[in-house]
């Protein structure tokens, strides 16, 4: 196709289908033949056209075939499947797409299929898929790669180490994310509370520490799941404290450099939320009250602002040295205080996201 051409087709593309609106209407969308006939009655356009612009903007690997017969007229490939897989010229043989248009099977979902007679590049960590519709002899196959559960860490080229993770946002700050392509933590957003600010501000430090520095004007992390209650999953959407009732927000797959991400202890961060001692063990804990207490301290002296003897200063430096501890994942006692780590919930924070590192969006509403 010559460059006149390819140039045409996005003109038309974006008169007929407009990004700013299309991508909204697509989002938090698996890509199958619901959506692009949905979006092809919606804009008016063929479902080739349709399908092609969902390609432009799907963050998932997807590739989309249509043929006559099993002779491939185009294919299209999203951007995270490019470099997936070689151009072909037929419907490989003895595959489900080959069955359905030879007459001898009809699908109404996809199904789990051979990535090597597809001649498509083995990705780790997640399986390949088909579905084919059509007729008159000529059809569409949709190709979509998903997750294998329980996959912590993704292998990619040249050594490339991808943490697997869940970020839940707000649906506004996922369509501004949709057009400037990278997301930052949004400071209106955070809990203004002094004591929450602390917390913020600790752990920041903590990842400067760690060598973490974030890009210029970033202040703030974006925080995400790395698993909770011990498992590797995402956050089921039904449950409730999200956020307010009725809010539109977006779950987010993405694969995150493992160098970029601070894990901690999601439920011991609440020490440092509330300002309060993390001890190693009981006796730590008991010793600790024993201290502030001979120094004549009350428990809710530890957070008064006004405090400022010498003696508050140490006790004080004593609480932020125990936050250490929410780093130190595998640290385990008989469920007084660490638990297991088979029912640990961590948390992953980093400093920013861009949109080729999202792999699925999910829209939902708070409950």
């Amino acid at each position: 196709m010559q460059p006149q051409e390819v140039e045409a087709n996005r003109f038309a593309a974006e008169l007929l289908m407009p990004s700013e609106y299309f991508r909204l209407d697509m989002s938090g969308a698996s890509l199958d033949f619901t959506l692009i006939s949905s979006l092809a009655n919606k804009y008016m356009v063929s479902k080739h056209a349709a399908s092609n612009r969902l390609l432009d903007f799907i963050r998932e690997p997807y590739i989309v075939f249509t043929s006559t017969g099993t002779i491939i007229d185009t294919q299209k490939a999203s951007k995270s499947a490019k470099s997936m897989y070689h151009p072909l010229k037929y419907i490989p043989k003895d595959t489900i797409a080959d069955k359905v248009i030879n007459g001898r099977g009809m699908q109404k979902h996809f199904i789990e299929c051979d990535s090597e007679k597809w001649n498509i590049g083995f990705r780790v960590g997640m399986k390949l898929y088909s579905w084919t519709r059509g007729a008159n002899n000529h059809y569409m196959t949709i190709l979509r790669w998903e997750l294998v559960r329980d996959c912590s860490i993704i292998l990619l080229r040249g050594g490339l180490k991808l943490i697997l993770l869940w970020t839940i946002q707000n649906h506004s700050a996922y369509g501004e994310f949709l057009k400037t392509g990278v997301l930052t933590a949004n400071e209106s957003h955070l809990f203004c509370e002094d004591n929450f600010l602390i917390a913020y501000d600790w752990m920041v430090k903590k990842m400067k520490d760690k060598r973490l520095h974030p890009p210029v004007g970033i202040d703030y992390p974006i925080w995400a799941w790395y698993q909770w209650e011990g498992k590797r999953k995402r956050r089921d959407m039904r449950e409730s404290g999200y956020a307010k009732r009725g809010e539109k927000m977006v779950q987010l797959t993405i694969e995150v450099d493992d160098k970029d991400v601070l894990l901690s202890d999601f439920d011991l961060f609440h020490y440092v939320l509330n300002y309060w001692y993390l001890p190693s063990d009981e006796q730590d804990d008991i010793c600790f009250e024993e201290e502030y207490k001979a120094r004549g301290y009350l428990w809710h002296d530890l957070k008064d602002s006004s405090i400022q003897s010498k003696e508050m200063i140490i006790l004080r430096e004593k609480i932020v040295r125990s936050w250490d501890k929410i780093f130190e994942l595998n640290r385990e006692d008989d469920d007084w205080l660490y638990g297991s780590n088979n029912k640990k919930s961590i948390q992953a924070a980093f400093w920013q996201l861009r949109l080729e590192q999202v792999i699925k969006a999910k829209v939902f509403t708070a409950k």
